[in-house]
């Protein structure tokens, strides 16, 4: 029996001459056997998955190329920053002025050569923890200093001006 309990007796695939792929079924409706046949060309089977391939071409290509727009500018601005930075470090030891960087969020601060050599700390390294650096200030400068700097970062003093007094690194005056 080409029908057994409703079920198909058997499905096939096949790709005729004129190109179109046809799926064969048949059920049994009543006493009667039917048999549906449907087909679709190649190219119209294909022919979304073709569109959203190139559509993920296209946005592929246009990543890649803002991919490459972006590691343009990025070099060019490192290369201006080291410009900057070489400009910076040629003045910094023209001046034989000593700078430094607080890092507040970091608690610690960057020390130039020159800085390090006026608080007698040729050998620390250039970042030094704040922690530490708080114990040299002179204990009469303390309070003063840390007011002046709590109003400052609170927005009540536009500029932060203070001289205080720095022990050497064997804690002498």
């Amino acid at each position: 029996a080409l029908v057994q309990s409703g079920r198909p007796a058997f499905d096939y695939l096949s790709v005729r001459a004129d190109g179109v792929a046809r799926q064969a079924s048949v059920r049994r409706v009543g006493d009667y056997p039917l048999l549906v046949e449907v087909g679709l060309s190649v190219d119209d089977a294909l022919a979304d998955w073709r569109s959203r391939t190139w559509l993920s071409v296209g946005l592929t290509s246009v990543g890649l190329g803002a991919i490459a727009l972006l590691a343009r500018w990025l070099v060019r601005s490192s290369e201006e920053l080291r410009s900057a930075e070489a400009l910076w470090r040629f003045a910094l030891q023209g001046s034989a002025q000593g700078v430094w960087d607080w890092d507040i969020p970091g608690q610690d601060a960057f020390f130039s050569d020159r800085s390090r050599e006026l608080l007698g700390l040729e050998d620390a390294p250039s970042r030094i923890d704040l922690t530490t650096w708080w114990t040299r200030v002179h204990p009469d400068d303390m309070d003063a200093l840390r007011r002046d700097i709590d109003a400052h970062l609170k927005g009540q003093a536009p500029r932060l001006a203070r001289e205080f007094r720095i022990r050497h690194p064997d804690g002498s005056e």
